[in-house]
């Protein structure tokens, strides 16, 4: 039985996502999981039917696109603070590996701030044509500007 279940890092390994990504799917319902000691586990049929649904990207993206609609229309933010902020850089790249890398350096801040503290969210989309990365911010403004000035280092480059 134990054979059938997957750690959220296996899963992000498997679907070269980021295991954040992962426990956000589980959050919001996309996949399936439960805890066992602790610890998230998906059962192998439980992930091969969310991977096989042709709407699981829409429906990922689209939650993501109700988070930041609510913000923008004052709807009720599930972020704690007195000042919410929200902002969406550009960043025009040489690559996809420069985007990437830059995606990385900003999911590793995020990953490195207790949770309770940060309280920010954030959305990356890349496209191939323009070669352009953009990420989407809310919450937070102190920590908003610390991903920010991140983006900022490469404006230099």
């Amino acid at each position: 039985m134990t054979e059938d279940l997957l750690t959220v890092e296996e899963v992000a390994a498997m679907m070269d996502m980021h295991s954040r990504t992962i426990r956000r799917y589980i959050k919001e319902g996309i996949l399936n999981a439960a805890k066992f000691g602790g610890q998230w586990r998906i059962k192998k049929e439980d992930l091969k039917k969310t991977m096989s649904r042709k709407d699981f990207l829409t429906d990922s993206k689209n939650i993501w696109e109700r988070n930041i609609e609510d913000f923008i229309a004052g709807g009720k933010s599930n972020l704690n603070g007195k000042i919410q902020t929200c902002t969406i850089s550009d960043v025009y790249c040489e690559s996809v590996e420069e985007a990437n890398e830059i995606s990385n350096l900003i999911v590793n801040l995020m990953n490195s701030v207790d949770s309770t503290k940060k309280n920010c969210k954030m959305q990356y989309m890349f496209d191939d044509n323009s070669l352009k990365a953009r990420f989407i911010f809310w919450g937070n403004p102190e920590f908003v500007q610390k991903l920010i000035s991140v983006l900022a280092k490469f404006e230099k480059q």
